[in-house]
């Protein structure tokens, strides 16, 4: 038979443990009620943050609307043959993928320089390409490209010449 001094401790100890066990569980509780929140407040703030840079474009594109209403029909068409060259070397993006169809090695693309002419209205543009590439001998060569292209942007014709240094 157990004593009633151990009996009180060992009631003690098991008190003890119970507040223990009580007070990590409460602590995580909050811990837990803590991250919920925290979630739902950059879940708030990501929302906030989106419809702002859905307004914020649909301000931008109110803007590009109104300036193009002011453009001529020249200017328009200006614009549109811009867009079909590359801002940073000013290759003619589908020309520069044709090019690379062609190719033996199309990772060994380099591009040199692109010229065009336009040809007016209805009749699309004429590209100058430039290149260099390895050939099917392994050596890296210059090329040159002529294609005519539509008002669209579409290739219509790719003529390529191999040039010497």
């Amino acid at each position: 038979m157990v004593s009633a001094p151990v009996k009180l401790v060992l009631v003690a100890a098991v008190a003890v443990a119970l507040l223990v066990f009580y007070d990590r569980h409460q602590r995580h509780q909050a811990a837990t009620r803590l991250a919920a929140e925290r979630q739902l407040v950059l879940e708030q703030k990501a929302a906030e943050a989106r419809a702002d840079r859905q307004r914020k474009a649909e301000q931008v594109k109110q803007q590009v609307a109104v300036q193009r209403a002011a453009m001529s029909p020249q200017e328009l068409r200006a614009e549109a043959v811009q867009r079909q060259f590359h801002p940073w070397d000013g290759s003619h993006m589908a020309v520069e993928a044709g090019i690379k169809a062609r190719m033996n090695d199309p990772e060994s693309y380099k591009h040199v320089q692109t010229r065009f002419r336009d040809e007016g209205p209805g009749r699309g543009l004429t590209v100058y390409t430039t290149f260099r590439g390895s050939n099917a001998f392994g050596a890296v060569v210059t090329n040159q490209a002529v294609a005519a292209v539509s008002e669209a942007g579409a290739v219509i014709s790719l003529n390529l010449s191999q040039t010497l240094p």
